[in-house]
């Protein structure tokens, strides 16, 4: 055999076992996918429907209960009158009882500013010459139509009384105002508010044009004298008011910025006293008005 053909046989011999190799080899395959080897997740519970759902799908929520009924703010009022009766009673009867607590009608009543819940302080001991001069001005009869009225209703009989009497106006200005009829438990505060006022004692009024003429800002039982103060812009609500009030020989003199401030009572001396640079103090109007009244 020459070297070519040898060559060539080794060649084919060569070839024939790389062809037997590759016809055992195991085919080729792509690599798997990941998570092919792994478990399937096993499907989601599914809760059964329990009877309660059932019957709410069957039947609609009961509806909610209905809203209540608004309250008229003139029961609110009333009720707050009735609660500052019992207070005042109390405190009359002791003046220890101090600061009571707030109840919601007189706080409503005050963040709205009405009375009576704007027209006294939680401890009536607090209260000053002002605040018994406002509950007065308040609760005085007014006509049903006037601008300058403080309250929608009126108030009760027995507020008008006390504050006179707190402002020192004697047993017969408190008697003008007694009411034809009455509750037992008003009647019972009146009657004491009467036993114990002053005799024949007279006041004086007072009329300013402007806020900031006089200062009531002190203790009732310090005035010289009773004292009642109006604007000048109330007077003609007041009138017939005043006139009762003056029937019963509650003032002396009429103190005012402006002459003659009252010509329905053109006999009741009036004096005329300037405004200050400050307030003036009742001693002090008292002392100017007391050679001439």
């Amino acid at each position: 055999m020459s070297g070519f053909s040898a060559f060539a046989e080794r060649l084919r011999r060569a070839w024939g076992a790389l062809a037997g190799k590759d016809e055992a080899a195991p085919p080729t395959q792509a690599p798997p996918p990941p998570g092919a080897g792994e478990a399937s997740p096993p499907p989601a519970a599914v809760d059964a429907p329990s009877p309660s759902d059932a019957v709410s799908e069957q039947s609609p929520a009961p509806a909610p209960p209905p809203p209540p009924e608004p309250v008229a703010i003139e029961q609110i009022v009333a009720q707050s009158w009735q609660v500052w009766l019992q207070r005042v009673d109390a405190y009359l009867q002791d003046p220890g009882v101090g600061a009571e607590p707030s109840d919601y009608e007189s706080v409503l009543l005050a963040a709205l500013g009405r009375p009576p819940g704007s027209l006294f302080r939680a401890n009536l001991s607090q209260m000053t010459l002002f605040d018994w001069n406002a509950l007065a001005i308040a609760a005085l009869p007014y006509p049903r139509n006037s601008p300058a009225s403080l309250l929608d209703t009126p108030a009760p009989r027995w507020a008008l009384i006390l504050a006179l009497q707190r402002l020192g106006f004697d047993a017969a200005v408190l008697r003008a105002y007694l009411p034809d009829q009455d509750d037992a438990e008003s009647a019972a505060l009146t009657g004491r508010l009467i036993q114990s006022a002053p005799i024949g004692k007279k006041g004086m009024l007072i009329v300013d044009e402007a806020p900031g003429y006089v200062d009531l800002a002190i203790a009732a039982s310090t005035a010289p004298a009773p004292v009642l103060s109006l604007s000048s812009a109330q007077l003609p609500a007041y009138g017939e008011a005043l006139i009762v009030l003056h029937q019963a020989n509650a003032f002396s003199a009429v103190v005012s910025e402006a002459p003659k401030p009252l010509t329905d009572l053109p006999e009741l001396p009036a004096i005329e006293v300037p405004r200050d640079s400050r307030p003036h103090s009742l001693n002090h109007l008292f002392q100017m008005i007391s050679p001439r009244s």
